[in-house]
């Protein structure tokens, strides 16, 4: 009777602890990591487009330029050429493609010192050589010693101008903002981008702990109504208590749109979240929409859409 009743016992506590462990893997962030939303189209994950074939066309054009300009102070003895080397094989290209100064040691300083001095004492010794006419002082200057102002328009390096979405800033056609780097978007007057993100961080952040909570009268305030009905459905099927720890948030706007009188936000957070008190942390990217009227004068934006990457999805 004693064993009968022990397996029993035994058979009953793996079928608690089994149903404690699923619980434990259901407890997801908000949307339980799916896409959703407002439209259709939020119901598959986001791709984000690919680098323009200008601009990876140029950036091959530069690899074969360094390469030659390693060649060329390869070639020449001493400390120039070894020096030239190392910069224009690693440090330019650093410069050009990312990761510059990145990890930067004692030994990269040694290189740019011993670079600036080579530098100065070639340039000083070429001057000594080539004294210019006292009379050529108040002259023009030769035809290639000329340096007039910058021909890129100073409201190309404004973020506030770029953002006000005028024409006269936005590019003439789509090969011109290929050969600038910057996409064909033009943002909507009187968006402030920096105001926008900070706003989108603290809805995250509030969106993930309502969620967590159940607090149904938060997330219907922050949604739109077709995003608040898909949260009800899904938060049905949650049958865990919900914790979710955000430890680390990035963001990054990806598009800003006007759309059938409605303004439409893109946003991609890149956060490190804890899902589960007994698991570790781990990265999650999701692009977020949000959205409000165009003729509405309260800055209040509702979420109407999650989508996860597709290279994560």
């Amino acid at each position: 009777m004693k064993k009968s009743t022990g397996i029993v016992f035994t058979v009953m506590l793996g079928f608690v602890l089994t149903l404690g462990s699923l619980s434990d893997a259901e407890a997801r962030r908000l949307g339980g990591g799916g896409s959703f939303g407002g439209k259709s189209l939020f119901s598959s994950p986001y791709k984000r487009a690919t680098a323009s074939p200008a601009r990876t066309a140029r950036q091959q054009q530069a690899t074969q330029q360094n390469q030659a300009a390693k060649q060329t102070f390869a070639k020449r003895g001493g400390w120039m050429g070894m020096l030239g080397g190392l910069a224009i094989g690693g440090l330019l290209g650093s410069l050009l493609f990312g990761g510059a100064f990145e990890n930067i040691n004692f030994m990269d300083i040694l290189i740019f010192g011993g670079i600036a001095f080579m530098l100065f004492k070639f340039l000083g010794a070429r001057a000594a050589t080539n004294p210019r006419p006292a009379y050529a002082r108040n002259s023009a200057p030769p035809a290639r010693e000329r340096v007039g102002p910058a021909t890129l328009p100073t409201s190309s390096f404004d973020t506030k101008a770029w953002f006000r979405g005028t024409q006269a800033n936005a590019p003439a056609n789509q090969s011109e903002a290929q050969e600038h780097d910057y996409a064909l978007v033009t943002m909507p007057a009187g968006f402030d981008e920096q105001t926008f993100i900070a706003g989108a961080r603290i809805a995250y952040r509030d969106l993930q702990k309502a969620w967590d909570a159940g607090d149904l009268a938060t997330l219907q305030a922050l949604a739109t109504p077709t995003m608040f009905a898909e949260i009800q459905t899904r938060m049905k099927s949650q049958d865990a208590n919900n914790r979710t720890d955000v430890l680390k948030l990035e963001t990054e706007l990806l598009d800003v749109r006007e759309v059938e009188g409605m303004l439409e936000a893109v946003v991609l957070f890149d956060a490190i979240l804890r899902e589960d008190t007994h698991e570790r942390a781990g990265q999650v990217r999701e692009v977020w929409h949000f959205t409000k009227p165009v003729a509405s004068q309260h800055p209040k934006w509702f979420l109407d859409g999650i989508q996860q990457l597709e290279d994560d999805a």
